[in-house]
This record gives structure tokens, C-alpha cells and sequence, in this order.
């Protein structure tokens, strides 16, 4: 883990920009600062998988009322000491880090087939924040030698791509046949 993930700040930060880059996808970027109330009111409910309860319920004990249900029936469970609240979360974090203590083995790098459809991590380009960091799905034409390099058709032109800038397109995205991020059309398989 590089120095900028270990800082949680930094942590915090790059999940902004992920949630910014979600809400931003049809919109212009420079709404951002609008998206930012649902993105925080999203973290301050969602469940941490170390403590096993949301921000809010940690510090307050339970998790704020979603907008517009002020008035709904209150089914708020009884209060829990603060006292216990933080006994519980320091109790599931300590068996979270438990369970995740053994270091991983060395992966290979994925293999891809001609033909294959794959996404293409895009390079950031200055004046565009909240670009999608991976293109549309393109087709692999084929392997260059041993190497982890792969000739990638992007419609237009084809590419070199190492494997660390490639992922497996998901099933649902490796049907469109439509055009692509770069605005490329995906070719019919050979």
C-alpha cells in the first residue's frame, strides 16, 4: 500500500472523488459542489466493514433518517450507551483486522484471448476532474510475444496496452456495440 493510501485523509479524499465521478457521469463538471450533501449524507450512512456500523451510528448510536422522513413514524431502536457503542466497533475492528492479518500471494496479471473484451484505464487529462477512469469496451486483437502487452482495437486505431491498464469488460458492458468512451465504434468479432 503506497504512502497516499495509508493517510486516511487521503483515503477520504479518493472516495470523494470515486462518489463525484459517480454522480457527476451525465452532468457538467463544474456542478460538483451540488453532488457533495448526498455524497457525505451516502458516507455518513453506509456501513464500515471494520467497525460494522456507519459513521452516524458510531458517534450518535443510531443512523440519520434519510431526507423527506422527518415526519415518518419513529422506529428508532432504544439508545445504546456511547460507552458501548465503542466497545462493539473496537471489538468487530479488532476481529476485521483479525480475519484479514494474512498477506495475499503474488497474483498473475490476467491473461486475455483474442477477441476478448476488455476496458481501457484512461489517462487523466488536465482541465477534465471527473473524467471515468476506464474507457468503454474495446476488443483485443491479440498478445505481443511473452510480454504483458496486448494490440487493443479501439475502432479507430489500435493500441499497444500493458495489462496493468486493462480489466475484463463486465458481461453486461462486453454486449454494447455501440460506441465507446473515446466515441470509437466496437467492431463485430472476427
Amino acid at each position: 500500500m503506497g504512502p497516499r493510501l495509508q493517510n486516511p485523509t487521503e483515503r477520504r479524499n479518493q472516495e470523494l472523488k470515486k462518489a463525484l465521478r459517480l454522480h457527476l457521469h451525465d452532468q457538467p463538471d463544474h456542478e460538483w459542489d451540488c453532488s457533495i450533501p448526498n455524497i457525505l449524507f451516502a458516507i455518513r450512512r453506509r456501513r464500515n466493514a471494520a467497525t460494522g456500523a456507519s459513521p452516524s451510528k458510531t458517534l450518535y448510536g443510531q443512523d440519520f433518517p434519510y431526507p423527506r422522513s422527518w415526519d415518518a413514524p419513529a422506529t428508532i431502536a432504544p439508545l445504546v450507551s456511547k460507552q458501548q457503542i465503542r466497545a462493539d466497533a473496537r471489538s468487530h475492528q479488532a476481529r476485521y483486522m483479525e480475519e484479514r492479518r494474512p498477506v495475499p500471494a503474488v497474483k498473475q496479471p490476467p491473461q486475455y484471448q483474442s477477441g476478448s473484451m476488455v476496458l481501457i484505464q484512461s489517462r487523466s487529462q488536465s482541465g477534465v476532474p471527473f473524467q471515468p477512469k476506464w474507457t468503454w469496451p474495446h476488443r483485443v486483437l491479440r498478445r505481443l510475444g511473452e510480454a504483458d502487452m496486448y494490440l487493443v482495437n479501439l475502432g479507430n486505431r489500435v493500441v499497444k496496452c500493458h495489462v496493468d491498464r486493462l480489466r475484463s469488460a463486465p458481461p453486461c458492458q462486453a454486449r454494447i456495440q455501440g460506441g465507446g468512451a473515446m466515441g470509437a465504434k466496437i467492431p463485430p468479432p472476427p
